[in-house]
């Protein structure tokens, strides 16, 4: 493997680190929910949604308890703070996965190292092979 790209790897790990160290280091909520405009009739009789295409936005927000989705209205005055903590669990989840593949990438940089050195150790052990045969057929001892 070409030592550049071998830098160059584990350079790209160290800033990830260095970035996820920054970012999850925080002291914010992590909120694993999925925060979406439903569109949705209110249900009055005298409402213009129930004659017409037009329909009421809510924001709601749906996420995993006990093994069941559920899903729960946001009011407007928790919008930001829900905003903020499903915003902060998304980039999160991305600088894991960047990490595991800074990682991967790093791990294979340092096996296709190893096996350049293993290739550069068989070849001494081959010149060790091929001296100690040629001492051998000259009559020299051990």
């Amino acid at each position: 493997m070409n030592p550049d790209r071998w830098r160059e790897r584990w350079d790209g790990l160290r800033r990830i680190v260095t970035k996820t160290k920054s970012r999850i280091g925080r002291e914010e909520a992590l909120l694993d929910a999925y925060l979406y405009v439903a569109r949705v009739r209110c249900g009055r009789a005298a409402c213009r949604c129930m004659r017409t295409d037009y329909r009421h936005e809510t924001w709601c927000l749906s996420f995993t308890e006990d093994g069941r989705s559920r899903t729960l209205t946001v009011p407007q005055d928790w919008l930001p703070r829900i905003a903020a903590a499903t915003g902060a669990y998304r980039e999160a989840r991305t600088l894991v996965r960047e990490f595991g593949a800074a990682a991967q990438a790093a791990a294979e940089a340092v096996n296709d190292q190893v096996d350049v050195r293993i290739g550069a150790g068989r070849q001494l052990l081959a010149e060790l092979v091929a001296a100690k045969a040629g001492k051998a057929s000259k009559g020299g001892s051990r």
